[in-house]
């Protein structure tokens, strides 16, 4: 809406200043509320729900589109299998692209800690460092024999790379995510989703790296 008041108020000076045809401040706010209701029309956006809002929308002859309600979900960490280790990893970067460093835990089917590690990779997009959590947890797991593994992040775009090897990975990380591909063609894997809140142990190992600029 603030930007339909700047456009017209922007329109209505260059009229006066080019055309030398002045505008009355009836002419003009009537503009503005012409150009919220045709935006309004696109079907973009959603409110606050709140009734200051709502007040505001009913004056400008609008309806708006309330936003969703929260739902508050419970979210657990699941542990693995008997035989198999479970890898929690994040990636966090300061801006995009920023200072990003990425992290990630290995775990047990008693939920013990068999391994984590944190590193810096300077300048990057979260989406790099989240990818890169993932390369240096799978070399690290091919490293130890730890052939059966379940991958779990919060990314939801991770995930898809990982179902489609084939999609478009950032050019600085291809080679690696090749490589990346052809050890878990090796190990049985296994690959999942979690919200933030259950992935707290690896974003506070990556977002420790951004602070402090190290290899762990």
């Amino acid at each position: 809406m603030m930007g339909a008041g700047f456009y017209s108020i922007w329109d209505a000076r260059n009229t006066i200043r080019f055309r030398e045809r002045h505008s009355t401040p009836d002419c003009l706010i009537h503009s503005i509320k012409s150009q919220i209701r045709e935006i309004d029309s696109w079907g973009l956006g959603t409110m606050h729900n709140s009734v200051g809002e709502l007040c505001i929308f009913n004056a400008l002859g609008i309806k708006g589109r309330a936003s969703r309600s929260h739902q508050i979900r419970v979210v657990h960490w699941h542990a693995p299998s008997v035989f198999q280790v479970k890898v929690n990893t994040d990636g966090a970067a300061r801006g995009t692209p920023g200072l990003a460093g990425f992290g990630g835990i290995f775990r047990d089917h008693l939920g013990n800690c068999m391994g984590c590690f944190a590193g810096s990779m300077g300048i990057a997009t979260a989406l790099e460092a989240e990818l890169q959590a993932i390369i240096h947890a799978v070399s690290m797991a091919a490293r130890k024999g730890w052939n059966s593994l379940w991958i779990e992040c919060d990314s939801a775009i991770v995930i898809h790379f990982l179902a489609n090897k084939e999609c478009s990975i950032p050019w600085r990380l291809k080679i690696a995510w090749i490589n990346c591909c052809v050890l878990l063609s090796s190990m049985r894997i296994r690959f999942s989703h979690i919200y933030r809140e259950g992935n707290q142990v690896a974003d506070c190992l990556a977002n420790f790296e951004v602070d402090h600029e190290g290899h762990y």
